[in-house]
């Protein structure tokens, strides 16, 4: 199944995996290396402890049932994670986790269940502990994160709800940020961080991996030369955009462009509503 979808991915597009990958990855350096080291850290062993050592009782139980080729697996993901260099976007929270985090359970539960060296109603008391712990951490990180998402997520969907008003059918869109624009507006789009962009996800950058993961690679001259009827970016203190390399062709962007619209997007402190202006 996979080796018929490889060669007609490599013949449609050209590339073995998605635009995303190059635009968030491209080789290994110390840089990405140290990057994905310290987002396991932080992601795996801090905020995820609980469950990582739940996952590892299950290493005594690999013996049988396939539980090797689960932990050689799941070793060799967290491997490729950290050649990658993570992701530096913690208030997602473990989104590069998650499509193994499942895996961690069947081995965590795994090691439980098996004897020795615990009788059934400890191993029954520890496994519980496991799940009450593991769920108050992910509950107690959730909280942290909440009001920041739900103030970006508005925030973009004003802007979209505006830009829907505003913009003429079928004139492009520069965005830095894929996902409530586009979707909601229908409009054409080019990425300014090339998830959605050839040319700017296979531009080779210096010291990739030292930078905030998938915010590397941009190209504001290309951008501009597309003529995107709309500039999409967070702003700086005198209302111009600085997202994806903007900044450093302000002279131009003040040339062509004016301020159309801006929203403040204000972080809610804890307990507070989100806020929208």
């Amino acid at each position: 199944l996979v080796l018929p979808h490889v060669v007609w991915r490599h013949g449609y597009y050209g590339y073995l995996v998605p635009n995303t990958f190059y635009a968030k990855a491209g080789g290994l350096s110390l840089a990405s290396l140290s990057r994905g080291l310290i987002y396991l850290r932080n992601e795996l062993l801090l905020l995820n402890g609980p469950l990582f050592l739940w996952g590892m009782l299950g290493l005594r139980a690999t013996q049988g049932r396939g539980m090797a080729k689960i932990a050689a697996t799941l070793t060799a993901y967290l491997l490729y994670l950290v050649a990658i260099g993570g992701d530096d976007w913690a208030v997602f929270g473990p989104r590069f986790l998650v499509v193994v985090l499942p895996w961690f359970a069947v081995l965590g539960v795994t090691g439980l269940l098996r004897p020795p060296p615990l009788r059934l109603p400890w191993r029954l008391m520890v496994m519980a502990a496991a799940l009450v712990t593991t769920a108050g951490i992910s509950i107690f990180e959730a909280r942290g994160y909440r009001g920041v998402i739900e103030t970006m997520n508005r925030g973009w969907w004003t802007a979209a709800e505006w830009l829907s008003a505003n913009a003429a059918d079928e004139r492009l869109l520069a965005v830095d940020a894929a996902g409530i624009i586009p979707y909601h507006t229908g409009l054409p789009v080019v990425e300014m961080l090339g998830l959605n962009d050839v040319h700017i996800a296979h531009l080779d950058v210096d010291n990739l991996g030292g930078g905030l993961s998938g915010h590397e690679k941009y190209d504001p001259l290309y951008v501009l030369a597309r003529e995107p009827a709309f500039i999409c970016s967070w702003l700086d203190s005198q209302g111009w955009p600085v997202s994806a390399g903007l900044a450093s062709v302000q002279s131009r962007v003040r040339a062509e462009y004016e301020l159309s619209a801006y929203f403040l997007m204000r972080i809610p402190l804890a307990g507070e509503a989100t806020r929208v202006d």
